[in-house]
């Protein structure tokens, strides 16, 4: 893997020229004025809908020998570091780039669209962008002030009877849902349920408030908030990777200004106020305690204090970030365990030994649980890329990687690759049982990043998904009727690329 790098590190009279300087990487070449190379990633013939794949392509062609690296170019993207990109496909580099992700993690202009908008409203934003939008030392300051009330276990396990009652009502709608089929199994179009479900499990862990959305007959104003955070998404890419008009005005960009109509309804979400007029009530009573049995905004406002609008800007996140990212992840769980019958039987076989109640000491000895839901983000990660803005120089593989350089890498390559796994494109989730995981470099599948600025809803996306599963295959054989296998399409996450259908058996 290394040897044509170090042959080329010596010149032709065998002088040590290392390590090499950033522009004798491969490259890929060409590309517009400003948007650069980086932008073959949305051409012919994937689109935007799946750059992986295009990534894929352009490494075959332009990185023929393998090194694992490849150059690109768009200002756009990079205005810091002169447009200077790198794509990493190895995980041995990938855990290198980490490394040099500096004291204050960046992911880079990528979320742009988002931050304009957030800057533009300082009458909810005025005192932070949020964690995911923050950067440098805001942004420490700030995690510091979230993390240990969101990246504890305990604060995930206390919500452990809360999402149960959410699965049983999700149960509950796939039996309405089967019984207005003809044959009385079959349920059709499974994705914006579970989008549904990323959203009622998070507004439960945030506002300790159920929003109703598996009731027969859910409130209007619930279901219009989920509508304008579906817009919102759909619109994400083109804003993410066009030219930013909007940035000179929002004036010259109706698409940007569409954007953020949609973005101030979800933000003037009515739910929280109400919670936040209740928390203030028991405050003024001398009602709110810290324990582990309030909610994840009642302990940010005992930390932060109730004039402090960081309770509410993390509660608006964690149920945005909270509603595709779990809800396509229990997509391909549900995929992958529906075709391959013979894991979906060991892991019923698993579930079977414990109470349906599900509990902290029980869920902890769900191993084969877990292994699949580990090992369906290996094969489908719902994050595209993982971005990093690199804060220190370094050398990986001979060549020099300067500061300000834009690192990228997709987790769905590396962990197809059968460099580094093997039998790549099977469902085996023993090998990443106890005494299998050394096989797999842990670099090759980072479902919620790496390091500082790993995803802080860890914890609570763990738990939605082991729960939904477990509740899901106890109750039902679940059986693919898809007419061809997915695939995934980027739409700010991956989502699977056709209606999720299925035919489920009662137990």
């Amino acid at each position: 893997m290394f040897g044509s790098s170090l042959v080329r590190a010596y010149s032709a009279t065998g002088t040590k020229r290392f390590p090499r300087s950033f522009e004798e990487l491969p490259c890929v070449p060409g590309g517009l004025p400003y948007l650069g190379s980086f932008m073959k990633l949305g051409a012919n013939p994937h689109g935007w809908k799946q750059p992986m794949e295009n990534l894929k392509i352009l490494q075959e062609k332009y990185d023929p020998q393998g090194n694992g690296l490849l150059r690109m170019s768009s200002r756009l993207m990079n205005p810091k570091g002169d447009g200077r990109i790198l794509a990493f496909f190895d995980p041995k580099d990938i855990e290198i780039a980490y490394k040099h992700e500096g004291k204050h993690p960046s992911r880079g202009g990528a979320l742009a669209p988002l931050v304009k908008w957030r800057l533009s409203r300082p009458d909810i934003f005025g005192e932070t962008k949020g964690v995911l939008m923050e950067e440098g030392e805001k942004w420490h300051q700030l995690r510091g002030l979230v993390q240990q009330d969101l990246m504890r276990p305990k604060s995930a396990m206390q919500h452990l009877d809360q999402i149960q009652g959410i699965c049983q009502d999700f149960l509950e709608m796939l039996e309405r849902e089967m019984s207005s089929s003809k044959d009385g199994k079959t349920v059709r179009g499974l994705l914006p349920h579970l989008f549904n479900f990323g959203f009622e499990g998070s507004a439960a862990i945030a506002l300790d408030k159920r929003m109703g959305v598996f009731r027969e007959n859910p409130h209007p104003e619930v279901m219009k908030q989920l509508r304008e955070i579906e817009i919102v998404t759909e619109m994400s890419i083109d804003l993410m990777m066009g030219i930013p008009w909007y940035q000179i005005s929002p004036f010259i960009s109706p698409k940007y200004r569409k954007f953020v109509r949609h973005f101030d309804s979800f933000a003037y979400f009515a739910h929280i106020d109400e919670v936040k007029a209740q928390i203030k009530e028991k405050i003024d009573k001398d009602q709110l305690k810290k324990s582990d049995g309030i909610s994840m905004l009642e302990k940010l406002i005992l930390k932060n204090g109730l004039n402090s609008n960081v309770p509410f800007v993390m509660a608006l996140d964690m149920i945005l970030a909270g509603i595709d990212t779990t809800g396509a992840s229990c997509a391909f769980i549900l995929y992958h365990l529906a075709t391959n019958p013979e894991k979906q039987d060991i892991l019923r076989k698993e579930l079977l030994q414990h109470d349906p109640h599900i509990t902290e000491s029980s869920l902890t000895k769900m191993r084969y649980l877990k292994a699949c839901i580990k090992e369906s983000a290996r094969l489908t990660p719902i994050v595209a890329f993982h971005l990093r803005l690199i804060q220190e120089e370094f050398t990986v593989k001979g060549f020099h990687v300067p500061v300000d350089t834009l690192a990228l890498w997709s987790s769905m390559l590396s962990g197809r690759n059968p460099k580094y796994v093997e039998n790549p494109t099977a469902f085996k989730p023993e090998r990443w049982l106890r005494g299998n995981e050394t096989k797999v470099d842990p670099f090759v599948s980072l479902p919620f990043g790496h390091g500082p600025r790993m995803c802080v809803g860890k914890r609570f996306a763990d738990i939605e998904m082991q729960l939904l599963t477990a509740k899901f295959f106890r109750s039902y054989g679940w059986e693919w009727i898809g007419q061809r296998p997915i695939s995934t399409i980027w739409q700010f996450v991956n989502i699977p690329d056709q209606s999720l259908d299925f035919r489920l058996h009662q137990l």
